[in-house]
């Protein structure tokens, strides 16, 4: 029950009333209005190649008027630049974890793509932590302590200008 037609499309009259930075944007809007309007549609899909051909020259130069191929299929019209097939690519995209938090997203960019069992991480944690604390012992027993003289001399300029 599919049903074939074909239009020219005035395009000039709906866009140049628009800024010249919207007017590819306006042309492809005024394609779904007519062809929503001719074949009493709600749905318009338009295809590849009509797409790349209001497109061509860039926001600011879509085309005076296009010629058209619609195809009504229910409530949906599909539409392609005459001359062509209206096609149908399916583009696959494999789903992949993102990283949530802010410390996965950087350590996914710097490099670490591959993580660690979470109870690898804690033993690793452990094992980092311990030597960490060790050479701090090991530097506050072999300095001598300087803020405690420091806060005498305080304490003795303090008396001197009592007295």
């Amino acid at each position: 029950m599919s049903e074939e037609r074909t239009y020219t499309i005035p395009l000039r009259k709906d866009f140049i009333k628009v800024p010249r930075y919207y007017r590819a944007k306006r042309a492809v809007n005024q394609v779904k209005g007519y062809i929503s309007k001719h074949m009493k549609v709600e749905n318009v899909k338009i295809g590849r190649i009509l797409n790349e051909e209001i497109w061509a020259d860039g926001i600011r130069n879509p085309p005076g008027k296009v010629t058209v191929k619609a195809i009504k299929d229910g409530n949906t019209a599909k539409v392609e630049l005459e001359g062509h097939a209206y096609k149908v690519e399916k583009v696959q995209t494999e789903k992949t974890e993102q990283p949530s938090t802010l410390k996965d997203k950087l350590a996914a960019k710097m490099g670490a793509d591959k993580e660690e069992p979470a109870e690898e991480k804690e033993e690793g944690k452990k094992a980092e932590e311990k030597p960490e604390e060790a050479p701090k012992q090991e530097e506050k027993e072999g300095k001598p302590e300087s803020k405690p003289a420091a806060k005498k001399k305080s304490v003795k300029k303090a008396t001197a200008k009592k007295e």
